[in-house]
């Protein structure tokens, strides 16, 4: 883009200078009005370059949202995986009391990681939110909604594995 703005500048100078060439073989009137529309293509192309810019700076913007994003998706995405398969299927029933002691407090350290991760999903979640209104992609909606539905589930599973210890 810069190369292109110094292009287009380099162009305007030289329909500047072209114009500023006419004023010795046009009468009076004429130059004003040559003076006027080079002055008025000179404010169009810096309208158009600041326009340029704030567009540049929008997509810069929305790049590292759509990025962080990402990276935020998929750890929640890898941390809901992982916590699902250690909540879901069936809990081994073990035969001495140390081992039951063991298995409840694995199971208190899970349960609570399941409850503290509740801060994680919510950014994630805001930052989904604030990528759908600037976005038109269906899949942000669906996630926000699965990754509720999906953490509410794993939050269910861990109080309701906690009793069954």
């Amino acid at each position: 883009m810069i190369a292109e703005r110094d292009s287009g500048f380099a162009k305007l100078n030289a329909a500047i200078e072209a114009g500023e060439k006419l004023y010795p073989n046009t009468a009076t009137d004429g130059r004003e009005k040559v003076r006027q529309e080079l002055r008025q293509h000179k404010l169009n192309w810096e309208s158009l370059y600041d326009d340029l810019s704030s567009a540049q700076r929008k997509l810069e913007v929305a790049v590292v949202h759509w990025t962080t994003f990402d990276e935020s998706y998929g750890q929640v995405e890898q941390w809901l995986r992982d916590a699902e398969r250690q909540l879901e299927g069936n809990v081994p029933l073990r035969s001495t009391l140390e081992e039951k002691k063991s298995q409840l407090q694995n199971f208190k350290v899970l349960h609570q990681d399941v409850l503290s991760y509740q801060r994680v999903i919510d950014s994630v979640d805001d930052k989904a939110r604030t990528l759908v209104q600037s976005s038109s992609d269906p899949q942000l909606s669906n996630f926000v909604s699965q990754t509720g539905a999906r953490y509410s589930k794993l939050c269910s599973l861990a109080k309701v594995g906690f009793f069954k210890l």
